[in-house]
């Protein structure tokens, strides 16, 4: 499964796939816009199959709820409530609109690339791992 997502500021491409013999994966997103920032997460729930979603939508349930946190503060209080679970690694930024910052914080194996539709910036890109 692929999708881009297009927000007021910024457009997300998101991939995920679901191994041969399994009928879910542990492979999800999360994208909210509030009014001074957009608040990205890519998440793999360890493993895979149902364990590994239950622990990513875990993941996407706490970042909703908590939206307005600090990333630090996200990443923590999801630690605190993958205890009980396998666990996930995640890629989590806040983009900010006003001063035109980033916070990106990744756990684990997941890689971030930030591509700016400036032509003239350079790097042109920047990879994250």
């Amino acid at each position: 499964m692929s999708k881009t997502i297009y927000l007021s500021k910024i457009a997300y491409y998101y991939s995920s796939v679901v191994l041969p013999g399994q009928k879910e994966s542990g492979d999800l997103y999360f994208i909210k816009e509030l009014p001074d920032r957009a608040l990205i997460a890519v998440i793999d729930g360890m493993c895979h199959g149902a364990e590994a979603l239950v622990a990513a939508k875990l993941i996407v349930e706490t970042l909703e709820q908590h939206s307005e946190l600090s990333v630090m503060s996200l990443v923590n209080l999801c630690h605190e409530k993958l205890k009980l679970t396998r666990g996930a690694v995640m890629s989590l930024a806040s983009i900010n609109y006003h001063d035109e910052t980033i916070t990106w914080l990744s756990i684990g194996d997941v890689e971030g690339i930030l591509l700016r539709a400036d032509p003239q910036v350079k790097p042109s890109f920047r990879r994250h791992f």
